[in-house]
C-alpha cells in the first residue's frame, strides 16, 4: 500500500539515507504516485509526528496518544523514537518547508516531481 510505502520512504529520511530515501520515492513515481500526493502524506507525516512528541514529552501514555493523534499502534513507537531525533524547531522548520514547496509548485515555480525531490534531498542532509 501507498502507506506503507511512505511509512518506509519516511524511515529512510529519518535516518538521513538519502540514496533508499530518493530510490524509494522514484519508485514511488513508477508506480504512479503523484509527487503531491506524496508531498502531502510527508507533510501529514511530520505534522503526526510533531503532535506525538509533543503528546509523549507532556507525559501522555501511547494508548492516549493513539487516541488523540489518530496514529495506531507500532506506528506510535516508531514516532516517538524519531521524535528523539528532532528539535521542535527542527520539526516546525521542516513542516514549514513541506508547505512552501507546496506553494512553489502550486504557483509553478518548481516542477512536481523536482520539487519533491529536492525537499527529500535537503530533509536527509
Amino acid at each position: 500500500s501507498i502507506e506503507n510505502k511512505m511509512f518506509s520512504m519516511l524511515d529512510s529520511i529519518m535516518n538521513r539515507d538519502k540514496i533508499e530515501a530518493i530510490r524509494q520515492y522514484k519508485n514511488a513515481l513508477i508506480s504512479k504516485e503523484p509527487p503531491l500526493k506524496i508531498l502531502a502524506m510527508l507533510g501529514r507525516s511530520y505534522s503526526q509526528l510533531y503532535t506525538i512528541k509533543r503528546l509523549f514529552d507532556t507525559g501522555c501514555g501511547r494508548d492516549e496518544i493513539s487516541k488523540i493523534s489518530g496514529v495506531k499502534g507500532f506506528v506510535i513507537n516508531k514516532y516517538i523514537n524519531y521524535g528523539r531525533k528532532y528539535s521542535y524547531k527542527q520539526l516546525e522548520d521542516i513542516i514549514e518547508k513541506i508547505a512552501n514547496v507546496d506553494v512553489d509548485i502550486k504557483q509553478g515555480k518548481i516542477k512536481d516531481g523536482l520539487g519533491v525531490e529536492l525537499l527529500i534531498f535537503e530533509l536527509t542532509i
